[in-house]
């Protein structure tokens, strides 16, 4: 439950469909693609399936299909997995009532990510890898958020990822990796982190960004910055909350250019998956089969219609329009409880 913002509000009795869908969800594999080939795939086969509308949720650049074409081919050469990234945030968005640990976006994603790469799998017989990367503990900075919250999460994500695994096919999995890892010590993260700062502050100031771009990360900056979190930032005045908000998105961006996380997520044999329209060398896929968006700024809902419920990503703004209800399935009974996920948000539509 959100430290700041409370419960979910009055639970209802979850709906049958819902639970349905919560069941076949937490099953990691009532969608998969399980029709093994006797033999590889082409690699024009491959980028079909990998590039499919079923998935992909915007158009593919000539570069980015360049890139996924090379890496396909590459993989099918010296008979490797084909690896995939999904850089992600790896805490909860505060202003989220489920937070600060994960939620049903975490387990739609973890359910519809499975299944695009059963659809791999099925083609491609050395198997296929999926990492979820994040820099750990560097939000707190960023954000301004409290690193017990930080903690909940990726303890939550790690145990729900763990269960997701034990439902696949062999040759198939997911993985975690954290960014600051790949460097040979915390110190040596930091230290270059520290450099980017320099760099991004003195563009920022000799005005060497796109105004577009750096509109962009303000408006993110001030969505993600906690007023309650590890600092009390609420006695701030309208003056000083933006100049925090602006040195929050500095910051942010900084980390975005840590060498080894682009190295590892893209600059590398791995095809790199995004949930946004825009990074160059990506694939834009759905958080789950509706939406589009970034799950773990998003708390999971199910949008019933005509007897059926389908996953939905709601982020905060939505939930305040106060059309959603709060429930609690059955089936998370099944689940470690530090894998089980907050409420699920359930919108009845005609």
């Amino acid at each position: 439950m959100n430290p700041i913002l409370g419960g979910f509000g009055r639970l209802i009795p979850t709906p049958k469909e819902a639970e349905d869908l919560s069941r076949r969800s937490l099953s990691f594999g009532s969608n998969l693609y399980l029709r093994r080939a006797q033999m590889q795939a082409s690699p024009e086969d491959l980028l079909a399936v990998i590039a499919s509308t079923k998935f992909r949720r915007s158009a593919l650049d000539p570069e980015s299909r360049l890139d996924i074409e090379g890496k396909v081919r590459k993989a099918i050469v010296e008979g490797c997995p084909l690896e995939f990234t999904v850089p992600f945030g790896a805490y909860k968005n505060w202003r989220l009532p489920t937070g600060p640990g994960i939620d049903w976006a975490e387990v739609f994603n973890l359910d519809y990510l499975s299944s695009f790469a059963s659809r791999i799998w099925a083609r491609h017989p050395p198997g296929v890898i999926v990492s979820y990367t994040f820099s750990s503990e560097l939000m707190a900075l960023v954000s301004n958020l409290r690193p017990a919250w930080i903690h909940q999460y990726r303890i939550g994500f790690e145990a729900l990822v763990a269960c997701a695994n034990a439902c696949l096919p062999e040759g198939m999995s997911f993985h975690l990796v954290d960014i600051n890892s790949l460097y040979p010590s915390e110190e040596a993260f930091r230290s270059e982190y520290d450099s980017n700062l320099v760099s991004v502050e003195r563009e920022w100031v000799d005005g060497l960004l796109v105004e577009e771009f750096m509109n962009g990360k303000l408006a993110s900056a001030e969505r993600n910055l906690c007023p309650s979190g590890q600092a009390d930032l609420s006695p701030c005045s309208p003056l000083e909350w933006k100049s925090l908000v602006r040195q929050a998105a500095i910051r942010c961006e900084a980390l975005d250019r840590m060498s080894k996380r682009r190295a590892f997520n893209k600059q590398s044999d791995r095809i790199q998956l995004v949930f946004v329209r825009g990074p160059s060398r990506s694939l834009h896929v759905g958080c789950n089969i509706v939406s589009a968006r970034h799950f773990w700024a998003s708390a999971g809902g199910a949008e019933i219609r005509g007897g059926k419920a389908l996953p939905i990503a709601i982020g905060p703004e939505m939930l305040a329009n106060g059309s959603f209800t709060a429930c609690e399935p059955e089936a998370t009974e099944s689940l470690p409880i530090c894998a089980r996920p907050a409420a699920l948000y359930i919108k009845h539509v005609t």
